[in-house]
């Protein structure tokens, strides 16, 4: 994508407040602040526009102010692969600093998403120049390096029952809203398809799954198509060894 396609200009101030709202830049001393704010642009991408695609060439790194964007890849046959479900306070790509690769995967919005973004040149020599924005950096990486071990984890020792149980939990962390005691809403719009896509398994696979913890008053949808997770720690317990299921693949 043409790096001036949706580009929104804002004032100075507005820029600082902006960058300031991205849990790797809050709290940074002036100074870095000042050298952030005088490389970054925002970008505005609206629901179903895409940022990059895979393959190519890795010019800039985005920081995610607000919105949900998804990281995907697709294989030989049309097969959609879900790599990553990333929002506000995250940052991709997580690959190329000082290296000139490609796009690891294609990037697109899953609702408005409002992004800065810094040439990868450019954030290079910043975070060469500010250790502190370093150490945040390489902070930030080890963790989604940790996510995506958990991850493989999860496919390799759990099955499908197991996996969508933990995904679930996954995206309360990440996207849930507390409506008091154990109930939560999703705030991300996901389908069983793309659920699927994430953990690697079919959607009739999910649906199953999904039937069987609506029955046990674990989940349910309205009439919107908002997703609620009903109990949080029953749905934990689905966990738990020698535990009695209805639905498992």
């Amino acid at each position: 994508m043409n790096q001036d396609d949706g580009l929104k200009t804002v004032g100075n101030m507005e820029l600082k407040a902006k960058l300031k709202r991205h849990c790797l830049f809050v709290d940074l001393p002036e100074e870095i602040l000042a050298d952030l704010e005088t490389n970054a642009q925002i970008k505005t991408f609206r629901k179903g526009d895409h940022i990059f695609f895979h393959g190519e060439e890795q010019l800039a790194v985005y920081f995610i102010i607000g919105g949900i964007v998804k990281i995907y890849r697709t294989d030989a046959k049309g097969r959609e692969q879900i790599l990553s479900v990333l929002n506000e306070g995250e940052l991709f790509p997580h690959t190329g600093f000082f290296q000139k690769i490609s796009y690891p995967g294609n990037a697109v919005a899953v609702q408005e998403a409002e992004l800065a973004y810094f040439l990868l040149e450019d954030f290079e020599t910043l975070i060469l120049k500010h250790g502190e924005l370093c150490i945040r950096l390489f902070r930030t990486l080890e963790k989604k390096i940790m996510e995506l071990q958990n991850r493989l984890e999860d496919q390799l020792s759990n099955n499908a029952y197991e996996q969508v149980a933990k995904l679930l939990l996954r995206l309360t962390e990440q996207y849930g809203e507390s409506l008091g005691g154990e109930k939560v809403r999703l705030r991300i719009p996901l389908s069983h398809k793309e659920m699927a896509q994430i953990i690697g398994t079919t959607r009739e696979t999910v649906s199953r799954t999904f039937s069987g913890l609506k029955r046990k008053n674990i989940v349910f949808h309205d009439d919107t198509g908002a997703f609620y997770i009903v109990n949080r720690e029953k749905l934990t317990k689905e966990l738990d060894p020698g535990r009695e299921r209805e639905t498992e693949s």
